[in-house]
């Protein structure tokens, strides 16, 4: 995606110039945000805690080496996404840019209620093991 240069003969990626919500950040401080966000301190204390009762006798260091894969690799994609558009609004933004603003609606609901989900999950497993 490019956007006009100062010859003014590029494709212009967002309609709107007037606006003051622009990132500046490089790729790599939002690789390290990306990686940042991914709950590591929650997910390694549940899963030390719920894993022995649930999974006995599995090899927990694999388990982590295994998931961090798919982990780095989304936290990888976010740094491209919010370096090519960087514009607020995250996963928002994006998907409004490419599939439209409908499934951009319908992803920041799912976005909103999964976030939920995740968080009271989280709080009653610490609170009832």
């Amino acid at each position: 995606m490019s956007t006009e240069g100062e010859g003014g003969g590029g494709v212009k990626l967002f309609i709107r110039e007037s606006t003051g919500l622009v990132r500046e950040l490089s790729f790599w401080d939002q690789l390290i945000i990306a990686l940042g966000i991914i709950n590591i301190t929650g997910g390694f204390v549940l899963t030390m805690i719920v894993a022995p009762f649930a999974f006995p006798g599995s090899n927990m260091i694999w388990v982590f080496v295994l998931g961090a894969i798919p982990a780095f690799v989304i936290a990888w994609v976010y740094a491209i996404l919010a370096s090519a558009i960087p514009r607020t609004g995250g996963d928002y933004t994006w998907t409004g840019r490419v599939l439209g603003p409908r499934w951009a609606s319908i992803l920041g609901w799912m976005y909103i209620l999964g976030t939920a989900g995740a968080v009271a999950s989280q709080a009653w497993y610490i609170t009832n093991f």
